[in-house]
């Protein structure tokens, strides 16, 4: 039951980071809030590197990790963040959910791993969906612009997913995800000029939901699903995923009184569908589970 609640906690902090995002870029342009952001992330991990004593990745692996970072912290947030400018919060969650099948895909044709029937059939699925969700923005039929960044967002991922893979052979999950998240902020930081001009301008209530973003969804969701991973089976705690885009279209509806349209959530539903056919695939040998790059931006 600990393990239950560890992953429900991770599933509804980062469900909540796709509203809490879309609610500071109303006052911060996605570079600064990729930078701002990310500030608080690097002290957070920076303090659990020091407080669990996580080593140090070895010399000749330092250009991987920091590859790591770049995919899974600056380019991810940089596209997701474009991408939430001109698209909604909900609608965003459900096409990063999208991201198990492209990492299967590249798995197949670089790590050796096997696809079949039934993965082609899920990425057939998913597709379909996402090209509704890509037309059913608004109230009128067309495509949204933002949609292309967010599948930009997820594939990112996949190649932060596939590429940390072989890291895990000889590191342990802690140490290759806090490491990357501390140098993937390293490029961020090319962002600064502007920076404090908008942190000044900012109000109260944004400056604490960009803190939000750094501690709760950026460093609590990371730990608490560290804990679920330990103390449940992997395949039980990866389904908790699936509540993710639901969960953030309810606070979304709520928070900022984003309403799907029915096209969204018809394809939300195949994308969701995709996914499931992709994960029910026959596996070869599992690899070690570790949390996604960064689930919810």
């Amino acid at each position: 039951m600990r393990g239950i609640a560890a992953c429900l906690v991770a599933t509804l902090l980062w469900a909540s980071a796709f509203p809490a995002i879309t609610f500071s870029l109303r006052e911060f342009t996605p570079y600064h809030l990729a930078l701002l952001r990310y500030i608080f992330v690097t002290i957070a991990a920076l303090i659990a590197i020091a407080v669990m004593r996580v080593k140090p990745p070895a010399l000749k692996d330092l250009p991987r990790f920091f590859l790591l970072g770049l995919f899974g912290v600056a380019f991810y947030h940089i596209t997701l963040y474009l991408g939430q400018q001109t698209i909604k919060a909900g609608t965003a969650s459900l096409l990063v959910a999208c991201t198990p099948i492209l990492t299967a895909i590249f798995a197949w044709k670089l790590l050796d791993e096997k696809f079949g029937a039934r993965g082609w059939a899920g990425t057939g699925l998913a597709f379909v969906g996402a090209v509704l969700i890509s037309f059913g923005q608004g109230e009128r039929f067309g495509f949204s612009p933002g949609a292309l960044w967010i599948l930009l967002t997820v594939l990112t991922t996949a190649c932060y997913n596939v590429t940390q893979k072989g890291l895990l052979r000889r590191y342990s999950a802690r140490e290759a995800t806090l490491w990357p998240l501390v140098l993937g902020t390293l490029p961020l930081f090319a962002f600064t000029p502007g920076l404090m001009a908008e942190v000044r301008a900012a109000t109260p209530i944004t400056l604490w939901t960009v803190f939000y973003l750094g501690i709760g969804p950026g460093a609590i969701a990371y730990l608490t699903w560290a804990v679920g991973l330990k103390r449940a089976p992997a395949s039980v705690v990866s389904s908790f995923l699936y509540l993710m885009p639901a969960t953030a279209m309810t606070i979304s509806w709520f928070w900022l009184s984003e309403v799907p349209t029915p096209l969204t959530l018809i394809g939300g539903a195949l994308c969701l569908m995709g996914v499931a056919l992709v994960n029910l695939r026959k596996r070869a040998k599992p690899t070690p589970a570790v949390p996604p790059a960064a689930p919810a931006g």
